[in-house]
């Protein structure tokens, strides 16, 4: 799996790199990789060619023209993978990794059942409110949801609420309210988004700030 690479390539050597790493998947084997989608560049750039490059990463280290910071399309992974994964099956699963870059499976025949290759997807939402009032702890934020999310607040980690959060217009606003006692400001409180089994943590602390 090259976790976390294509998102650092330029156009140019997008395509080589997948074909080195496709040449040595063996028969029946799975080429694993994430990107950045486009989502995820909140400025405006031009995509006439499916992917944005940016000369600039999280190290110094390393030729920033070599190893910067890249967008690209779904379209274009698919056009990159066709050109040079020859006989490769593609999958593509939209924030695939741990709710934050997209992943893409790419198989070599003889091809695995498409049920080995499904991935849950991650929730992904933040927490953007915390307060106290009354004796109550309150806790605020959105979420893009898959299917049956379910938002679960927990204290020492013991669960204190639980609300589902059902597929609309994303993202949607959710809300957990519970009791206050028995938690004390230095106990760790988190909110955590499941589905189909796969969790992401949307908050994590103490509640010493808030008071």
């Amino acid at each position: 799996m090259a976790s976390s690479f294509f998102s650092h390539l330029s156009e140019a050597r997008f395509s080589p790199w997948l074909a080195k790493l496709w040449s040595a998947v063996a028969p029946g084997g799975i080429l694993v990789f994430s990107t950045h989608g486009p989502e995820l560049l909140a400025e405006s750039a031009d995509w006439s060619r499916g992917i944005v490059f940016r000369a600039a990463s999280e190290t110094e280290r390393l030729d920033p023209e070599a190893y910067g910071t890249s967008w690209v399309t779904p379209e274009f992974v698919a056009g990159e993978v066709r050109r040079s994964c020859a006989g490769g099956s593609l999958h593509a699963i939209p924030f695939g990794l741990d709710g934050r870059q997209d992943l893409y499976a790419v198989a070599r025949p003889p091809h695995l059942p498409d049920s080995l290759l499904r991935i849950s997807a991650v929730p992904r939402g933040e927490l953007d409110a915390m307060s106290l009032a009354g004796g109550r702890l309150l806790c605020e934020g959105f979420l893009d949801p898959p299917p049956e999310a379910e938002l679960v607040l927990l204290a020492r980690h013991e669960e204190r609420a639980r609300m589902r959060v059902d597929r609309g217009d994303a993202p949607r606003r959710w809300r957990l309210d519970t009791d206050r006692a028995g938690i004390s400001p230095d106990d760790v409180v988190r909110v955590e988004a499941r589905s189909a089994g796969r969790a992401r943590i949307l908050a994590m602390g103490t509640l010493r700030p808030h008071l």
